[in-house]
């Protein structure tokens, strides 16, 4: 005071508390296990963490987790790409056990990044980053002490399941009127191809493997296409590279065939076998 009378002066220091953010910690993703894909479809994988907020369970407000290749630009910073980095939203994240666990799920493409020993990227993994924000707007985050191995997946897709040559009389053959078979890559891996069959049949009547005729270009029979086999053989000239998209990586095989004189009206049918070869 300054004397009877004179005014009184309190000074009042305040000091915020500053809200800590969440933890994050022990983050595991696909149960540590290998990454195996699907061919031609989407593969699910989680990412596991454990959360606590100083403020409590209800202070905590969602979570967003980066599922990567180890080496790609940018790390868990990466740009959105379905071969190698998954930025996942609020929306592929859960919280269980009263926050204290969080689950985030991602849906990996066939084609996504292989790390094992046959890939180009055989020195590195896939990792996981799961951050989790409050009602603070504050953050914590962690990402995996080890990642997990993607696996090469060799795999490819034929397009129609049969091959109909119509009507061919005994002692002709279908000149250039080829059937086709598109084969798609659907895998992560480029292929090559090799192909083997069995003779065609019509009760005891048969047509040789070998007059079933093929090559991945439109011709007319008796020139250079291969003859089938019934064991398996590559196919001259013939390669899928991986794909980096859903977009398609196919080409067709191109068919023909010759039906021996003297062999009695009917429908003949036989199997023909497709085998991806890993053409790394």
């Amino acid at each position: 005071t300054n004397g009877a009378g004179g005014q009184g002066i309190i000074v009042i220091t305040y000091t915020p508390v500053v809200a800590a953010p969440p933890t994050v910690s022990n983050v595991v993703l696909n149960n540590s296990i290998a990454i195996t894909l699907n061919p031609n479809a989407t593969t699910s994988i989680t990412a596991k963490a454990s959360t606590t907020d100083a403020q409590g369970p209800g202070d905590i407000s969602y979570a967003t987790s980066t599922v990567y290749r180890s080496g790609v630009s940018g790390g868990s910073n990466c740009t959105a790409s379905n071969l190698n980095c998954y930025q996942l939203s609020s929306s592929s994240c859960s919280f269980a056990d009263s926050t204290s666990t969080v689950l985030c799920t991602a849906q990996i493409y066939y084609f996504a990044d292989a790390t094992d020993a046959s890939s180009s990227y055989s020195s590195q993994n896939w990792l996981a980053k799961i951050t989790v924000t409050d009602a603070a707007a504050t953050a914590g985050s962690s990402s995996t002490l080890s990642g997990v191995e993607l696996n090469t997946l060799l795999a490819i897709e034929i397009a129609t399941s049969s091959i109909n040559y119509g009507t061919v009389n005994a002692g002709a053959n279908t000149g250039s009127t080829n059937q086709t078979t598109t084969i798609a890559n659907a895998g992560n891996a480029s292929t090559t191809l090799q192909i083997n069959g069995t003779a065609l049949t019509f009760g005891s009547n048969v047509v040789t493997t070998s007059s079933q005729r093929y090559a991945t270009s439109s011709f007319t029979f008796g020139g250079s296409e291969q003859l089938l086999q019934s064991t398996a053989t590559n196919v001259a000239g013939f390669l899928l590279t991986s794909p980096t998209s859903t977009n398609a990586v196919s080409s067709p095989i191109f068919w023909g065939v010759e039906i021996p004189a003297g062999r009695p009206t009917g429908t003949y049918s036989g199997t023909n076998t497709f085998t991806a070869v890993f053409n790394p």
